[in-house]
């Protein structure tokens, strides 16, 4: 989304802006007492085409981990009706591991991408 500088074009601000909103949802649910993350980069985004109200977004990121200085990719899946609350799949890999699982099958985790919406990423 953004240029080489980190300019973002005024239209895809909101693009933008939801794909912080989830990555601070992975951010959350990853960081431990040693570990913490930023977004470092959006590599892509693709949007659903749905015949309701809801957004709905494929994003893959990639996430700074602080201090082990890793870039892992995790690729997220963002439902929106707006006015509500966002809601947040995703499931990640590191460098130097295979893929991650979330936390279970509850919203916002691997389980529910996987299994629930039978995405291929």
């Amino acid at each position: 989304l953004a240029d080489s500088y980190g300019n973002i074009e005024p239209a895809l601000e909101p693009v933008w802006a939801l794909a912080v909103a989830g990555s601070s949802y992975i951010m959350w649910e990853k960081s431990t007492e040693n570990l913490g993350y930023f977004m470092a980069q959006v590599k892509s985004v693709k949007q659903w085409i749905r015949k309701d109200d809801f957004i709905e977004f494929d994003y893959t990121v990639l996430l700074h981990e602080i201090p082990t200085q890793g870039i892992i990719s995790c690729h997220m899946r963002l439902t929106w009706l707006p006015a509500n609350p966002l809601k947040v799949k995703y499931f990640c890999a590191s460098e130097n591991q295979g893929l991650e699982d979330g936390s279970g099958g509850e919203s916002g985790s691997a389980a529910g991408i996987l299994h629930e919406k039978g995405a291929n990423f």
